[in-house]
């Protein structure tokens, strides 16, 4: 499933809030979404089975990022959100990226 479909189908065209959760989607892909939903300051991809988060740099405005049990493997993905400057915390409990010494997120 792609993003663009979970978050139809569960917000359809309202906004959310300042949240965007899609956890325990089975996520094949970050793809494009409207910009009403990628302005949201808090995203919620737990549990959805992700290998990559090509397509997060979308969101430009995220201060909080949580990506729990997901299959992340390499260390270089999460270093797609490092430059923003408006992120606070990054939770990838789960991942298997915790096991590498070079990797502190």
């Amino acid at each position: 499933m792609e993003l663009s479909e979970a978050v139809s189908y569960k917000y359809g065209h309202r906004r959310p809030d300042d949240t965007l959760n899609v956890s325990y989607e089975p996520l094949t892909i970050l793809d494009r979404l409207p910009q009403h939903f990628t302005n949201v300051t808090v995203l919620q991809l737990n549990h959805c089975h992700l290998t990559s988060l090509q397509g997060v740099e979308q969101f430009t405005e995220l201060k909080h990022f949580s990506f729990k049990f997901n299959e992340i493997g390499s260390a270089s993905e999460p270093e797609r959100l490092v430059c923003r400057k408006s992120l606070t915390s990054m939770n990838f409990t789960g991942n298997d990226i915790e096991h590498l010494q070079a990797c502190r997120y």
